[in-house]
């Protein structure tokens, strides 16, 4: 599988890690509703860390914005996220995240974190 998703023991935190071949168009919905599926069984409200260790197209990145940002469905939206906090070293991906943030990209609650020991301090 092109990503994963675990829960942090004792800590409202989950992260899904997608990898080198994920496939963003083809995938994006499957790990949506994994996310999802897990928000559906925790009893706290959880911060989502996004772990994106493969490097984004520029395609990639405005589908993958444009389908967060329309719709106000997915697990950015879910009752239980907290928060999402997005890792990359890319700074496409951390202008991508910031945008977010704003009215005209849904305002999602997002943060930006460099690694994945950054966001895990972070939540």
């Amino acid at each position: 599988m092109a990503f994963h998703v675990e829960k942090l023991e004792n800590e409202p935190i989950v992260i899904y890690t997608a990898y080198e071949d994920f496939n963003f168009p083809d995938e994006l919905q499957t790990l949506d509703q994994a996310i999802r599926d897990h928000l559906d069984t925790v009893s706290e409200p959880t911060f989502i860390i996004t772990d994106v260790h493969k490097r984004l197209s520029l395609s990639d990145l405005i589908e993958c914005t444009w389908t967060v940002s329309h719709g106000n469905q997915g697990f950015w939206y879910h009752p239980k996220t907290l928060q999402t906090i997005l890792v990359s070293e890319s700074p496409l991906v951390r202008l991508a995240g910031k945008n977010l943030i704003s009215e005209d990209f849904g305002k999602v609650n997002v943060h930006v974190a460099e690694t994945r020991e950054e966001a895990i301090e972070y939540a």
